[in-house]
């Protein structure tokens, strides 16, 4: 798909420096000094939506290698449909662990790997002059994360991943890539484009921007 491209360069800019070795691959000694404790959250900003299009995440260390993990997605709008408007709502959910190590292949870097468990809800209510309909549905999805996170300079990091997702309907596959600039020793701003590779409408409402706390 065309916009992994947009994955594959993003990677190419944080190995750009990359110090290798041949031995320690994945990381077994070192240390990171990336914090794996921070909420951010995400303005989508181009995402057709009639609420706050909002995505938030959490982690919170409890090992010097493994965080809990949480997330939040919201959107909800109007479709017409066959001379109706159909009000939608669709809030996604879910949790899971975080585990991480230096990644000593690439320098200032880490390799992640998340596991997590969520439930997909949605809403969908019509009105006519003649009946309402509404109907609601929950699915559980279960999700990978496997992606490489790297200071870039001082002030400046960046994270490539791809997010394995699996419903009851059918496994997906999206990227997606972030970059983070510290502005004030526990405020950063961050740059994102989520879901690159989704089939569904989204495709063309990458870009979020967001704060993230860090502690």
């Amino acid at each position: 798909m065309p916009r992994f491209t947009l994955l594959i360069l993003s990677i190419l800019s944080l190995v750009g420096s990359a110090n290798l070795h041949a031995q320690d691959l994945f990381g077994s000694t070192g240390s990171t000094t990336r914090s794996y404790s921070y909420v951010e959250a995400q303005w989508l900003t181009n995402l057709d939506t009639d609420g706050v299009p909002l995505r938030a995440n959490i982690l919170v260390a409890i090992t010097d290698s493994i965080s809990i993990s949480g997330e939040y997605f919201s959107q909800s709008g109007v479709v017409p449909f066959l001379g109706t408007d159909v009000e939608i709502e669709v809030e996604q959910i879910s949790a899971g662990l975080v585990y991480h190590r230096p990644f000593t292949f690439i320098e200032n870097s880490d390799w992640v790997v998340g596991l997590s468990l969520g439930q997909v809800r949605a809403n969908l209510r019509a009105e006519n002059a003649d009946r309402s309909v509404s109907v609601k549905t929950e699915d559980p999805i279960q999700q990978l994360y496997v992606g490489i996170r790297r200071s870039i300079v001082d002030k400046l990091e960046g994270e490539v991943g791809i997010n394995v997702v699996r419903s009851e309907e059918d496994t997906s596959a999206v990227g997606s890539v972030r970059f983070v600039y510290r502005v004030l020793p526990a405020i950063d701003i961050a740059l994102a484009l989520n879901d690159i590779g989704a089939d569904d409408d989204r495709q063309d409402n990458l870009l979020g921007i967001g704060l993230r706390y860090t502690w």
